[in-house]
């Protein structure tokens, strides 16, 4: 308890001045302990540190803050569906199949594609050639040939040119058996996760899912996630194990498969702060409190004065706008609550618009989780 009454957890709602100052000058402020007190001076001498000599009003969306003591509390208002970055299943391209002899003409080889060659009248000179990570394949008698970047058509007839030094009138052929190893990362509330690797025969959502074993019953399907490149794809994933095959759709290279926990045990502090990171607590706790705990904001990147605070997921987000500006000044107007599951985000700049800000969130998230699926993984 303080010497007033309160208890100390109340502490946390003091002025960052305030604390600053009391700090400074030798006085004792009571935050949970010592540690606390020091990540909260941290906190504020980055934040600070990051405003310093910025104090114009805020261009992207606000908070409302004017030149009173405080502003009014962040609201949540959802996002339109129309700002959220998203690719419709039916944009879904499908991964490389084999291909026919038409398709060859346009097909480009890649690094780890493998390619079959052989010459009419000769089995001997048959041959499965990777493509080496320099672009290159090695052949009898003619040693390297550039692959990569060109048409089965393209190296067919440099192969025939070079091994017409050799044979007579030789007839080349080239096919494309495999393609380069493609690989996915799915997490969460799988019973297997980890990084698996698309072929021509299992490169759908469907195959990795039961790669994975499928999900645990902590999972929530309906805020399951399938990003690509910043962007959504259009998935009900309880559908889509329920068998409406419609839903069923090709995956790429780096795709993130995520299944979040049904019970929210986090708050998701990403951006432009010291460690980006889940923050675990099973209640809410401030924005200071959440900022702290993340090792504050990152001192001189940072030259945003406004803070998303993001929550529902990702899916069907609602937003709130915290005046950071504001927040530093001392107005605890924007020291909100937040709740596990939300997603508090320090950008580099003003946040702009919401499809701007929410594909830089998506592309921090892939990131974030890539990194947690190869943990769990091992």
């Amino acid at each position: 308890m303080t010497s007033g009454g309160r208890p100390a957890d109340d502490t946390w709602r003091a002025t960052p001045k305030a604390v600053s100052a009391q700090w400074l000058s030798g006085g004792m402020v009571k935050i949970k302990n010592q540690a606390s007190a020091v990540a909260v001076v941290a906190l504020m001498t980055a934040c600070l540190g990051a405003c310093r000599g910025d104090r114009s009003p805020s261009t992207g969306p606000s908070a409302g803050s004017s030149g009173a003591d405080s502003s009014p509390a962040p609201t949540f208002e959802p996002v339109p569906a129309s700002d959220i970055p998203r690719i419709a299943t039916s944009e879904a391209t499908p991964s490389p199949e084999p291909r026919s002899d038409a398709a060859h003409a346009t097909f480009t080889v890649a690094v780890e594609d493998v390619l079959e060659i052989s010459v009419y009248g000769d089995p001997d000179l048959t041959r499965l050639i990777p493509v080496r990570p320099d672009g290159k394949i090695s052949y009898t008698f003619v040693g390297d040939v550039e692959a990569a970047g060109r048409t089965i058509e393209e190296i067919r007839l440099d192969l025939k040119q070079k091994l017409s030094g050799y044979l007579r009138a030789p007839e080349v052929t080239v096919i494309a058996r495999e393609f380069g190893r493609q690989k996915v990362y799915v997490g969460g509330e799988v019973k297997s996760p980890g990084v698996f690797f698309l072929t021509s025969r299992e490169n759908t959502l469907a195959d990795v899912f039961f790669k994975a074993g499928l999900t645990t019953e902590r999972a929530d399907l309906s805020k399951a996630m399938l990003i690509r490149r910043g962007r959504l794809l259009d998935v009900d994933f309880a559908r889509m194990i329920k068998g409406d095959i419609s839903l069923n759709v090709p995956l790429e290279n780096n795709d993130l498969v995520y299944v979040p926990e049904a019970a929210e045990r986090y708050v998701y502090v990403l951006g432009e702060v010291r460690t980006q990171g889940a923050v675990e607590t099973t209640v809410p706790i401030s924005v200071l409190n959440a900022l702290a705990r993340s090792g504050g904001v990152n001192q001189g990147t940072s030259k945003s004065k406004e803070i998303a605070i993001v929550r529902g997921g990702v899916k069907e987000p609602k937003v709130a706008i915290v005046n950071f500006r504001r927040l530093i000044e001392g107005d605890m107007s924007q020291n909100i609550m937040v709740q596990p599951g939300d997603i508090v985000y320090v950008p580099t700049t003003v946040l702009g618009r919401y499809n701007i800000f929410i594909e830089q969130l998506l592309r921090t998230l892939t990131f974030l989780f890539q990194g947690r699926v190869i943990q769990q993984g091992f």
